[in-house]
């Protein structure tokens, strides 16, 4: 049996040698890529204007069937009272795991996961970002779960 063993690793390691040294610089600063061919898009053609003047970016993309929104607004922990350092960012961390004004933790985490949809929330220095991924297929059903949650979040940041 250990004569076996061996004989199979000599032969993998025999076969292996010739493939491992193909192509392969001996250092990381000798590797050679092709140039890289990137156009950035026209922002003028993903730039509209909802009817409250409010200023949305859409940006179609066919790669996966999937939606996503990000909403990023003025705010932030800047805004935290001298007294509570630290409010916007545990806020922040709270505010997905609370559920909304009308559905439970447990009751949003579970159409949540039923609709394959992803909810965060972070709050940075001097932003407030909220954003949602969920299938294409889906967007209807787990709209009714995300906006409450977005608004609240919106709410929140009124003092």
């Amino acid at each position: 049996m250990k004569h076996c063993s061996i004989a199979f690793i000599v032969a993998a390691a025999s076969l292996a040698t010739p493939f491992a040294s193909a192509d392969i610089p001996p250092r990381p600063e000798n590797l050679v890529f092709a140039p890289l061919k990137f156009e950035p898009p026209s922002p003028k053609e993903f730039r509209h204007v909802l009817k409250d003047g409010t200023v949305v970016y859409m940006a179609p993309s066919s790669e996966f069937p999937l939606v996503t929104v990000s909403i990023t607004f003025k705010g932030g922990d800047f805004l935290d009272p001298a007294e509570v350092p630290g409010l916007a960012g545990m806020t922040a961390a709270i505010m997905r795991s609370g559920g909304t004004a009308t559905i439970n933790p447990a009751d949003l985490d579970e159409q949540l996961d039923f609709l394959a949809t992803r909810i965060g929330v972070a709050i940075r220095r001097s932003i407030r970002h909220a954003s949602a991924c969920r299938r294409a297929k889906r967007l209807r059903d787990s709209s009714s779960a995300t906006i409450p949650l977005t608004r609240s979040l919106v709410a929140s940041g009124q003092r």
